[in-house]
């Protein structure tokens, strides 16, 4: 899933990298405003609340634990051990863990399509 040399981003970042967190970032239906490879204030704001959400510490930057959420939909299980992947929090009230299962097989696999240009405009 996490791929070595994946780059820090935060607020005042641009690239191909950040366009592709507000991808995954829009997919899971946070408001990331334009995707447009910039990382303003309302891909800051989505990015903390998708932390607090999943319970990493809500800093607004993408590293190496965000980038591994966003490809999943949940927090790893251990920042030491690569794997396993397990809800800390539901997504929305009343979720059941059958649905929280489904959400990071979705994130995982739209990530795939994203990261491999499937989305590209011709």
């Amino acid at each position: 899933m996490m791929a070595l040399g994946d780059p820090q981003v935060s607020q005042g970042s641009s690239g191909e990298d950040v366009k592709a967190a507000q991808r995954l970032l829009a997919v899971m239906r946070y408001d990331v405003g334009p995707v447009d490879g910039y990382y303003g204030t309302r891909t800051r704001a989505a990015v903390k609340e998708f932390q607090q959400k999943i319970g990493l510490p809500d800093d607004g930057i993408i590293g190496v634990e965000t980038w591994k959420a966003l490809r999943t939909g949940f927090k790893p299980l251990s920042p030491n051990i690569p794997g396993p992947m397990v809800p800390d929090a539901p997504y929305k009230a009343g979720a059941s863990a059958l649905s929280l299962s489904s959400m990071g097989i979705f994130a995982a696999i739209a990530g795939t399509l994203l990261f491999s240009g499937f989305f590209k405009k011709s």
